[in-house]
Formats: structure tokens, sequence, C-alpha cells
């Protein structure tokens, strides 16, 4: 059995378990040439699928938004977004729905919005703080630039309002602090206490740091001295601290090959990747403008940690981000605007 059929039976089974089928039923054989063919490959993609389940004012909200009803789709919103005492009496027959929901083709109201370039639905669904999700990169591969430039304007929005939320928050701890004579008061023995536990947190986190720093040099030199021989010349060059940070990189690794199935786009298709693809002048520039850009591969031999983990657990999709990373490279656009 070839190990492309043995990992399409892996990903079967894979998929099997996220969407709870049992495994006592039987499992069709990929070996045989002759369950390959394009009827039974349909039904068990089928029996995979599971329509997701809607109420009936989910099935016209999303109706209201395919169609560009505005006002339909802004009672919905309201609906949803306030309590239920200061509904109107006109709005009483409607029922809070999920504005995130999904129709069976897994299209949000915004991906719906996006598709049908509907630009004043878009705004009206951000004002609500509907879920982005990969709204972006949507818009980018329907080549929507009016869209693309409102989602970027809405994500520099939540990030404003999030660092000046953290910052209010500290503004008020310091300001209770402050005005709590108690904490304060250093002859109150509630004080000495915890200054003498805030002493004590100190050492402990000094000799845990010291611990964590003296344990990554220790894997760092074992890593180094077991494949010293292995390591290219930028590794050599650079010493402990580019090893350090190679191992220290496999939780990031590990969290991209582990991302869930119902991603429309690979990990590795960024916004500017994907407008590369699609060689959009105005997108690129954009994206150019807010500085991003396209990561320039490892070499195809290359034998650092990432590139090895990556080959391991999933060659076949390290050789796509290659190709995927190389073709946004060699976009006339990304070269006449990088350059």
């Amino acid at each position: 059995m070839s190990r492309a059929i043995q990992r399409l039976m892996k990903d079967y089974r894979k998929a099997e378990k996220l969407v709870g089928r049992s495994s006592n039923e039987p499992f069709t054989d990929f070996a045989n040439a002759a369950s390959l063919s394009t009827q039974t490959y349909a039904q068990q993609m089928a029996q995979l699928r599971r329509d997701p389940e809607l109420s009936q004012d989910e099935k016209k909200y999303l109706v209201a938004v395919e169609r560009g009803d505005m006002a339909t789709t802004r009672r919905y919103l309201d609906v949803s977004s306030t309590t239920p005492s200061t509904l109107t009496n006109n709005d009483t027959s409607i029922a809070p729905i999920n504005i995130n929901c999904l129709d069976p083709l897994g299209r949000s109201s915004l991906l719906i919005a996006i598709e049908y370039e509907n630009i004043e639905m878009i705004e009206l669904l951000l004002n609500y703080n509907i879920d982005t999700g990969e709204a972006l990169l949507h818009a980018i591969d329907e080549e929507f630039v009016e869209a693309v430039e409102l989602l970027l304007h809405h994500e520099d929005l939540r990030q404003q309002q999030q660092k000046q939320a953290k910052s209010n928050n500290i503004e008020e701890d310091k300001s209770k602090c402050q005005n709590n004579t108690t904490i304060n008061d250093k002859s109150n023995q509630l004080f000495t206490l915890a200054q003498v536990a805030l002493g004590k947190e100190k050492k402990d986190d000094v000799q845990q740091s010291s611990q964590d720093v003296s344990n990554k040099l220790k894997t760092a030199w074992s890593y180094f001295h077991t494949s010293k021989t292995n390591l290219p010349s930028k590794q050599a060059d650079g010493g402990v601290e580019n090893i350090i940070t190679t191992t220290t990189d496999d939780n990031e690794v590990s969290e991209q090959l582990n991302l869930s199935t119902s991603r429309s786009y690979t990990p590795d298709i960024t916004p500017v990747v994907l407008a590369a693809h699609r060689d959009n002048y105005e997108i690129v520039k954009i994206l150019l403008e807010r500085g991003e850009k396209v990561t320039e591969p490892h070499d195809v031999r290359c034998d650092c940690e990432k590139c090895l983990v990556y080959n391991k657990e999933d060659s076949l999709r390290h050789s796509r981000s290659r190709i995927n990373a190389y073709k946004a490279l060699s976009s006339p656009c990304y070269i006449s605007l990088s350059s």
C-alpha cells in the first residue's frame, strides 16, 4: 500500500473522530481500486458532512443578508444585541439568534455579504462586532478592495480598543491601591505580611528563571553536541542563541500542524500571500504599506528544527507552503511594489 493511501486512511479516521462517528461502522478499503469510484467517495463525504442546525429565525436572518435587506438584518442584530426588557412590541416575535451562525455551505453572514459585494451590509455587520474570522482572506480572494480596507480599519479599531481597555484597567488598579489607606499603612500587620510574601515570590521567580535558563542551555548544548555535524552554516555562526530559539519554536510548529480542518485556507496563506496570488495591485499595495511581506522559505535541504518537524509530520503541507510562498514572491505586482 502506498504512503499516499496510508495518509488518506489516517485523515479519514481523524475526520471520523471530529464528527463523532462510531468506530464500529465498516471502514472503506481505500487500497481497493474499486472503492475509489466517484460515487463511493461522494457517499463517504456525504456521511461525514453534517448540515448546521439553524433555527427558523437564523435562516431568515441569513436570507435577509443574502438579499441585501438592511431593515430586517438590523432588526435581528438589534434583538440579539439587546436584553429582552428593552425590546419593542414589534420585536417580541423575534427570538435572539446567533449572529455568527453558518449556513449549510459554511458561510457566515459576513462572508455572504462579501460574496455579494454589499459594502453597506458589511458596514452594518461590523458595527455589531460580528466575528470576522477569515473574512479578510475571503475579501482578498474576491478582490473586493473596499471590503479589504474596511476590514483592516475595523481590525485596527479593535486593537486600539483592547489596548485602551487594558490601560484603563491598570489605571483603575493603581488608583484603588493609592486610595486604600489600610494597604499603604506600613504600621499595619497586613502590609508587613504582604511585603514578606512579595519578597518570597521574587526569590522564587529568580530561582525559577535561572533554572529555566540552565535547562535551555543544557538542551541547546546537547542538541549542538549530537548534531553539530549536520548544522547549517547560519546556525553554526549564530551559536547557542539560534539553537535555543529553534528549540523554543516547537510549540508554534505543533500549533500550526494541529489547526482545525474547518479552515478554508491553510495557515501559510497570509493576506499578502493571497493578494500576490491574485496579482491584485491595489490590495498588495495596501498590505505592503502596512508592513506586510512574504517570508522567503528556507532552503530545500534545510535541517533546522522547524523544517525537520514539518517534514516529519506533514511533508505535503510543507511542500505546498513553499510553493505558495514562491508563487507569491514571483507575482509581478509584488515584485514591482516591493523592489
